[in-house]
């Protein structure tokens, strides 16, 4: 499945400010890392995005760059880190960091519970992200997250259960709903 990649743009010779351009490229083709989906970007998609990189095994620190809002090296990002909700490996460290799991474990379904009901939700091709939406409607269910964030800073994979928590309220209070 193919994933966007926002790339922040800017030639002083050319370009009155700086921009983002979107690109769409499949990990399968391009290959795990950042770095070779950005090497795919420049190969395939343009030619003219210039970057550094060297020995490709986070020594050098030559493809550092600002990655999500935080400085990484694009040779050992995995593409499957930036994906998204669909890469959660299940390890509960969100719900052990979650304060309102701590009081409501029997009751609150945590960030990875919820996390993996935004996958969903979010998809445009399940038919059933309405029904998915209303079954969080619940004192204990999506608004019982408090948004502490500690959910995120413990994540393995770098995963913000919070964002994902925050997009399903707005959804479901755009909707006229709220817990």
């Amino acid at each position: 499945m193919p994933m966007r990649i926002n790339i922040y743009r800017y030639d002083p010779d050319y370009d009155d400010q700086p921009y983002t351009l979107d690109y769409d490229v499949d990990p399968a083709t391009a290959g795990p890392m950042l770095l070779d989906a950005l090497l795919f970007i420049k190969a395939n998609l343009d030619s003219s995005l210039s970057l550094r990189r060297s020995c490709r095994e986070g020594v050098c620190g030559s493809d550092g760059m600002n990655i999500n809002g935080r400085n990484g090296r694009a040779c050992i990002t995995p593409l499957s880190a930036l994906a998204g909700s669909d890469e959660c490996i299940q390890c509960g460290g969100c719900s052990s960091a979650c304060p309102s799991f701590w009081w409501n474990p029997d009751k609150f379904v945590g960030p990875a519970g919820l996390l993996a009901a935004y996958r969903f939700i979010a998809d445009s091709r399940d038919e059933a992200g309405v029904s998915r939406l209303e079954d969080l409607q619940d004192a204990y269910r999506l608004f019982r997250c408090r948004g502490i964030i500690n959910c995120m800073a413990v994540c393995p994979r770098g995963l913000n259960p919070t964002a994902a928590i925050g997009a399903m309220k707005v959804w479901m209070l755009t909707r006229g709903r709220s817990g």
